[in-house]
């Protein structure tokens, strides 16, 4: 393949240490750039500009936000796919000079996306890495650690295995809260009520395996029989799944779902106020998303509150995020929401007319579709094609934007947006 490919709990807590630090000088960001070779980036939080570290490195192809950073080693980790071992790696990149320092084979599936269905981070107190991925065993998920530093830097530790339905997030996010030993993750899992089996059945019959064999990409190879022109049967339904947040106690080896009522689509530590933040959306009135920004409690019953609504910007340019807790800044690609929805009559003229109360609208070159507004006037927010990626910089105690007039970094067009980012902030203090 040769070029990066984007895809689009449980037990005790101890901490904590001694003093909290003060706010300081905001901490470095860091990121990985696109294209092949790819390489370590320094990102300038005022203009935006992204500067390369080093040499660029080959063979590595990179999913969006599979990175986290020990800036106590000062080291940027990516979980990719190693195209010439054709396996997972993980990949330690120098933040003095973006030289491989990590390079390790990860023994764990990888699906027909570059990614999907896997999670990374780390514990800087420890120097643990802590990743996620399929394990055909259970049909599930698997998360693992291993301590690039050690003696054994490629042995890997199992921490558990969660059978779950034969589905996989595209763009999952996940965080460490390093006090406590947790990682958290958005997982593909049984549905909450119950009603299906943990794990879905292989199908029996040749025709049953041809066609589950092309809905689920990772099937062996062997199980792919060439289909015929005329009878090739229609791929099956999705399992029964639902999304839900798990906590994987990676010291304590268990795992827990955590029932927030709502999905977060993004997910980042916050170490000062020991907090798992993240985006979450609230449907107003006229059938259309807000973005907000949320944060969960690490403690007790991990409750989820509203930190604030973000204003202004709405289009995002998948999991990217991070945090700087001591700044108490949240970096993310976000966009404003465009101008100029149109009203349609193609969706009559198409055979799908709109239901009273319901509007026929279209942002341009975008098809039209029934949105649940008496005007297409009414309607406020929805993907931009055209504008670049901001860099946006909200404040992690009220969502109001830390910079007016956040930096452009990046556009679809321009094929410059950087797989991850993360801030160096150094973790000092912690759990005894």
């Amino acid at each position: 393949m040769g070029i990066l490919q984007q895809c689009a709990l449980v037990g005790a807590m101890t901490v904590f240490a001694t003093a909290m630090p003060s706010p300081a000088v905001k901490a470095p960001l860091y990121g990985i750039a696109t294209g092949n070779p790819a390489s370590l980036i320094s990102v300038d939080t005022t203009t935006g500009k992204k500067t390369p570290i080093g040499k660029p490195f080959s063979n590595e192809l990179a999913a969006q936000q599979l990175s986290a950073i020990d800036a106590n080693k000062d080291v940027y980790y990516i979980l990719d796919f190693n195209d010439t071992s054709r396996k997972p790696n993980l990949l330690g990149l120098s933040l003095a000079d973006g030289s491989i320092k990590v390079d390790l084979t990860i023994d764990l599936d990888e699906l027909a996306f570059v990614g999907v269905g896997q999670s990374v981070g780390v514990d800087p107190l420890t120097g643990l890495v802590i990743i996620n991925g399929h394990d055909s065993t259970v049909q599930g998920h698997h998360f693992i650690s291993v301590d690039p530093w050690s003696a054994t830097p490629s042995k890997a530790t199992s921490i558990c295995k969660i059978p779950a339905p034969n589905v996989y997030l595209l763009g999952g996010s996940s965080t460490v809260d390093w006090d406590a030993g947790v990682m958290y993750a958005m997982l593909v899992m049984p549905p909450a009520d119950g009603s299906a089996a943990a794990v879905w059945e292989p199908f029996n019959t040749t025709a049953d395996i041809q066609a589950q064999a092309r809905y689920v990409p990772n099937r062996a190879p062997e199980m792919i029989v060439k289909q015929s022109a005329d009878g090739a049967p229609p791929p099956p339904p999705p399992p029964p799944f639902s999304v839900q947040l798990m906590a994987i106690d990676y010291k304590a080896k268990t795992f827990k779902a955590v029932p927030t009522g709502r999905n977060l689509g993004t997910l980042a530590y916050d170490e000062v106020k020991k907090s798992v933040v993240g985006f979450s959306e609230e449907k107003l009135p006229d059938g259309t998303y807000a973005k907000t920004l949320m944060a969960m409690s690490t403690a007790g019953a991990r409750t989820l509150t509203k930190i604030g609504d973000v204003k202004g910007l709405n289009g995002e340019m998948g999991p990217i995020t991070t945090v700087d807790s001591q700044s108490r800044v949240h970096y993310s690609f976000l966009q404003p929401p465009p101008a100029g929805w149109k009203t349609s009559t193609k969706c009559a003229s198409d055979g799908f007319p709109c239901k009273a109360g319901t509007s026929c609208c279209f942002l341009p070159p975008d098809e039209p579709a029934c949105f649940a507004v008496a005007s297409c006037s009414d309607m406020h927010n929805g993907p931009n094609i055209t504008a670049p990626f901001l860099l946006a910089q909200l404040n992690l105690d009220t969502a109001a934007s830390v910079v007016a007039k956040p930096p452009p970094i990046c556009s679809i067009a321009g094929n410059d947006c950087p797989w991850s980012i993360e801030a160096a902030e150094k973790q000092t203090w912690g759990r005894n």
